[in-house]
């Protein structure tokens, strides 16, 4: 499933195989051309903790979290 109205789009890496199975929709970045890594001082990320764990804040165009 695909949500339209965001710019992000969410999927499950390979290296994450024991949570939840998303029908072989599994990203294998290795074999993708556009997959690359953020790095923690990227402006994407709106907190990075001492374990490196990182959390997204993105708002729709309405203003809405």
């Amino acid at each position: 499933m695909i949500h339209t109205g965001s710019n992000l789009i969410w999927t499950l890496c390979v290296p994450y195989y024991n949570f939840t199975c998303q029908m072989n929709s599994t990203l294998k970045p290795i074999q993708s051309s556009t997959y690359h890594n953020l790095r923690c001082t990227t402006s994407f990320w709106s907190a990075c903790d001492d374990n490196q764990l990182r959390s997204i804040k993105s708002s729709y165009g309405d203003g809405s979290v």
